[in-house]
């Protein structure tokens, strides 16, 4: 999972990486790794 370690790089500061939210679901496609959140409540943009 070269996708996985590259995010992991891109979100780090310092060699430390930041906290980013718990994925509901993670998809390993061709064209990455997509992260994907279930919420409880909606979200009006």
């Amino acid at each position: 999972m070269n996708e996985l370690d590259n995010m992991i790089r891109r979100f780090s500061n310092e060699n430390r990486v930041r906290r980013i939210p718990i994925p509901t679901f993670i998809v390993s496609s061709r064209t990455g790794i997509h992260l994907y959140y279930v919420l409880e409540e909606y979200i009006d943009w």
